[in-house]
């Protein structure tokens, strides 16, 4: 009897943490996919940057792709730390959720999807 209701407990315990994993999971991978859209626009407004900067070969163009650049960059660093953490955690988790992950910094995260969409703006100001 009383190991029955230990292994409730267990389970109870276990469940409840597993849910926050798979909360967190939502959160994060919905997070990735906009970033990666996003990061597919700056690609193209970075295309566009560079014929524009060979054209009006100005300084300000130089400054608005450095920028641009920077951005897409740290995208892509949170996302290969995305896909990392999914390739790590999908184990421990198997056949709980079609992706898993034990979670990303957050944080860090909005910080990033903050400036792209800053850069998305700035980019469709400076091609007009």
């Amino acid at each position: 009897m009383e190991s029955t209701v230990i292994l409730n407990g267990l389970i109870t315990s276990v469940s409840s943490s597993l849910a926050g994993v798979i909360v967190r999971v939502a959160c994060v991978k919905k997070d990735v996919d906009t970033l990666t859209g996003r990061l597919e626009s700056i690609m193209a407004v970075i295309g566009d940057a560079e014929r524009h900067r060979i054209l009006a070969r100005s300084e300000a163009a130089d400054h608005r792709l450095k920028k641009l650049r920077e951005i897409a960059y740290e995208a892509e660093t949170i996302i290969d730390l995305f896909r990392i953490e999914v390739g790590t955690s999908r184990s421990q988790l198997c056949g709980l959720t079609k992706s898993c992950s034990s979670g990303l910094h957050l944080k860090r995260n909005k910080k990033v999807l903050v400036n792209l969409g800053l850069a998305k703006a700035y980019a469709s100001f400076i091609s007009k």
